[in-house]
């Protein structure tokens, strides 16, 4: 099996445009650092980016569902209008993400860190957030709906989780 490179992502990106790249079942672990990619609307569908580094880069519009990000690093990103649907993200880093419009329907969130992420009508929906920071985290218009969470999530001060349709899990 070929390994694909960032610097043949990008070319190729540069050529076709980001939006028509696909990276969809890729197991990219071996490039390590994306930071500052340009990649918006790029498919990432079942990709393996599990502790790739994305600090900084713009990702809007893509397409991240059943994509293996656990560990993974998308600090200060740009994710707007992204899919994460049956994503994992444990562990991830999104603290400073710009995450307005998101989807997370079904997401695996545990532990991950959302502190100062921008989550502005992001979509929560069944997600499992227990352990997952959202500390000074933005959520005007979340929906939380089914998501599930726990006693070590935390959550902005004055939000009671029980009142946006979360569902409390006793460990």
């Amino acid at each position: 099996m070929t390994t694909i490179t960032r610097t043949q992502i990008e070319k190729s990106a540069a050529i076709i445009g980001a939006n028509k790249i696909t990276l969809a079942g890729l197991d990219l672990r071996p490039i390590k650092d994306m930071k500052e990619t340009r990649l918006p609307g790029a498919n990432f569908f079942e990709a393996n980016l599990r502790g790739l580094d994305f600090t900084e880069a713009e990702l809007t519009g893509c397409n991240f569902e059943n994509a293996a990000l656990q560990e993974t690093n998308f600090e200060n990103a740009n994710l707007e209008n992204s899919r994460f649907y049956r994503a994992n993200l444990e562990k991830a880093d999104l603290s400073g993400a710009r995450l307005v419009g998101a989807y997370f329907g079904s997401a695996h969130l545990q532990k991950t860190n959302f502190t100062g992420s921008n989550l502005t009508n992001a979509n929560l929906h069944h997600a499992d957030v227990r352990g997952a920071d959202f500390t000074e985290a933005t959520l005007i218009g979340v929906s939380l709906l089914g998501a599930r969470y726990d006693r070590t999530t935390k959550w902005p001060s004055d939000l009671t989780p029980l009142l946006t349709g979360a569902l409390f899990e006793r460990s």
